[in-house]
């Protein structure tokens, strides 16, 4: 598996695993089956909002767990809104049908600009966006970098540094942290993202909501187009944005044909997609 797996088809399925935190952002129907065994590598599952297609997976994912083989005392942190009803509904019948499940369930409530630390240096930050009517999460994970040598230390000698830092110069600039991945599916609304710049401004990786790849097929204010999609992208400085959550209304031809012609910056994905850049 790469470092990036996701698969997303507007109104069927959407789920991206982050393999280096072992957290998976939404769960739509059919991750556990791609994930097989695997499934027992995810750590962290961050719910989005509670439409099916975001969140018919859950069941498959703790069945597979509970009951096939493999290390299943390893415990699930799932974080969601606690405020939408629905997600409160489904976990109670998750509680009825699952009544000796081996391993330990965390569900933990995540309010809008919450962080949760999910490695060593990564963390998780909660950011609230518009899903037309309706609010959901979206979420980016920094990274903590450690800091690069001061230019005035630069041409010294690996020796040379060893006895400023023994002295107690500081040689390193600050350590800082770094938008690695955002992903904002379901979205509406680009301001919604743009107000984040301070979060995101120089993310290398995009999952974004471009449900409508023609801004004159939008007939449902719910979900975003591909060219406001961009427009965020360039105003935001992505380094890679995946343009995904593509209506069905879209044959793979016509993906392709975008794909052929779209800049380099970006691509369209209507189903399954792995990269390994993008740690």
């Amino acid at each position: 598996m790469k470092s990036i797996t996701l698969f997303s088809i507007g109104g069927t399925s959407s789920w991206c695993y982050h393999k280096p935190s072992r957290t998976l952002f939404d769960c739509g129907e059919g991750v556990s089956l791609y994930f097989e065994k695997e499934i027992y590598a995810v750590k962290n599952i961050f719910l989005s909002h509670s439409h099916g297609d975001h969140l018919g997976g859950l069941f498959g994912i703790i069945n597979t767990r509970a009951y096939s083989m493999g290390d299943n005392k390893k415990e699930l942190n799932i974080y969601y809104d606690k405020r939408n009803p629905y997600f409160e509904q489904f976990f109670e019948y998750i509680d009825r049908t699952f009544r000796n499940i081996p391993f330990k369930i965390n569900k933990i409530h995540i309010k809008p600009f919450d962080e949760v630390q999910i490695t060593v240096d990564e963390k998780v930050i909660c950011l609230p966006v518009s899903h037309g009517k309706f609010k959901a999460h979206s979420y980016v994970i920094h990274k903590n970098v450690k800091g690069k040598l001061k230019p005035e230390y630069a041409g010294l000698k690996p020796d040379e540094i060893g006895k400023l830092v023994h002295s107690g110069v500081k040689v390193q600039q600050p350590n800082r942290n770094v938008p690695v991945l955002y992903y904002s599916l379901d979205s509406s609304n680009p301001l919604d993202i743009i107000g984040y710049k301070s979060y995101l401004d120089g993310c290398k990786l995009w999952i974004a909501d471009s449900t409508f790849l023609n801004k004159n097929d939008r007939d449902d204010p719910t979900h975003m187009t591909m060219e406001e999609c961009k427009n965020v992208a360039k105003n935001l400085n992505f380094g890679f944005t995946i343009l995904c959550h593509v209506s069905n209304r879209y044959n793979d031809e016509f993906v392709k044909q975008i794909n052929n012609t779209i800049e380099p910056e970006f691509v369209v994905v209507k189903g399954y997609y792995e990269n390994d850049n993008f740690n």
